[in-house]
C-alpha cells in the first residue's frame, strides 16, 4: 500500500509551503528525466530509420533522367514532306492545347477517377495493387502519376536495349501540358 503523501514531505523535510514547493520540483525533475531516458531510444530508432530512407531515396534519384518518349523517325524529302516513317511503337506527341478539352477530362476519368480527390497518390489503389503483387499477380496502382513513373521506367529500359520487360507490359499513353 502507497505511502500517504505527507509521509514523502516528512522524507524530504518540506514542512514549509517553500519545502512542498521545492519538493514538487525535484519529483517533476526525476519524472521528466524518467520520462526522456524511455523516449530516447525511440526517437533514436526513428531518426536512424528516417536518415537511412533518405539516404536511400536521394542515392536513387541522382542517376535517375526522365527523356521524353522515343517518337517514330521519319525520312524527309527535300520539300519537307515525309517519305517513310520506321518504328516499333507508332508515337507522335501532341500538345495538350491541340487536343479537345473532352479527351482530357475523358483520358483522366478513364485512368483514375479520383484523381483530383487523391492528390495524386491513391491510397487505395496502391493497397489493391500491392495485395496482386503479393498474390504474383500484376495489377498498375491506377493512378496518373504511378503511370507515369512506371511509363518513365519502361522507356529508360527500352532506350537501354532491355525490351524483355516492355514487350510484356506496354507503357500507356502519357498526356502533358507542354507536348514535351
Amino acid at each position: 500500500m502507497a505511502a500517504p503523501l505527507h509521509v514523502l514531505f516528512d522524507l524530504v523535510g518540506a514542512t514549509t509551503v517553500r519545502g512542498k514547493l521545492l519538493a514538487l520540483l525535484l519529483v517533476s525533475f526525476v519524472c521528466g528525466v524518467l520520462t526522456a531516458g524511455l523516449t530516447i531510444p525511440a526517437v533514436t530508432v526513428v531518426r536512424t530509420t528516417m536518415s537511412t530512407s533518405l539516404s536511400l531515396v536521394d542515392g536513387m534519384t541522382t542517376g535517375s533522367r526522365i527523356d521524353a518518349p522515343a517518337q517514330a523517325p521519319r525520312v524527309l524529302a527535300a520539300d519537307e514532306s515525309v517519305i517513310a516513317g520506321f518504328y516499333a511503337q507508332n508515337r507522335v506527341q501532341v500538345v495538350l492545347d491541340q487536343m479537345s478539352p473532352f479527351i482530357a477530362v475523358g483520358i483522366v476519368s478513364i485512368e483514375d477517377a479520383r484523381f483530383y480527390d487523391h492528390g495524386g497518390i491513391d491510397p487505395t489503389s496502391t493497397l489493391r495493387a500491392l495485395a496482386a503483387t503479393v498474390q504474383c499477380g500484376r495489377q498498375g496502382a491506377s493512378t496518373i502519376t504511378e503511370q507515369y513513373v512506371n511509363n518513365a521506367i519502361i522507356e529508360a529500359q527500352v532506350s537501354g536495349g532491355n525490351t524483355e520487360r516492355s514487350n510484356s507490359v506496354r507503357p500507356k499513353r502519357i498526356l502533358t501540358k507542354s507536348g514535351k
